[in-house]
């Protein structure tokens, strides 16, 4: 069976290059980009998509797999030996997620590294920046899929603060938070 990683990306991360090379050594990897008129990036299905939301994003890469998907942030740091462990779990699941990355927060998953069946459940593009991972999160256990945490403290989120920065995913994670507590109490 075929394996696939999706990385969304604006380009401009130096954490893209070594992810997309430890990516390949595994799976096919399709990235999202969302800066127009940039070849593609070696290697990879690329594929631009310029909308807002990063929940797009995940679905228009998530369009292109037909097997077992990493969806992973352009900000982190993984080994191509951490990626099998994912999907070597992944293999006996419907959802994979790290643990203990999340403390604090309405669920455990985090939208900068999981890994799903595409034809068995997806991320809602009812949301744009914040919540999808929790709805998929909880679509999930309610379904009655099989969501297992996986710990490999190898894999980093080298996250940047720029994306928070911007007053229109500002917007979009107030109206995604108000749409959560809406679906889920």
């Amino acid at each position: 069976m075929d394996r696939f990683v999706v990385i969304p990306t604006r380009l401009d991360r130096p954490t893209l290059g070594p992810l997309v090379e430890a990516a390949l050594r595994v799976a096919t990897v399709v990235v999202v980009h969302t800066e127009p008129g940039h070849d593609p990036v070696p290697g990879t299905v690329t594929v631009h998509d310029d909308s807002l939301s990063i929940q797009h994003w995940w679905n228009t890469g998530l369009d292109l797999c037909s097997g077992p998907t990493l969806v992973l942030n352009d900000d982190i740091v993984a080994s191509p030996a951490d990626l099998t462990a994912l999907f070597d779990v992944l293999d006996d699941a419907d959802v994979v997620y790290l643990s203990g990355h999340r403390a604090g927060h309405r669920t455990p998953l985090t939208g900068w590294c999981y890994g799903i069946h595409p034809d068995r459940i997806r991320p809602s593009n009812d949301y744009g920046w914040w919540g999808g991972d929790d709805d998929l999160y909880l679509r999930a256990v309610r379904d009655g899929l099989r969501v297992v945490a996986v710990e490999i403290p190898e894999i980093r989120h080298e996250r940047v603060e720029a994306a928070f920065a911007n007053p229109i995913h500002g917007e979009m994670a107030t109206a995604d938070m108000n749409l959560l507590h809406e679906r889920w109490g």
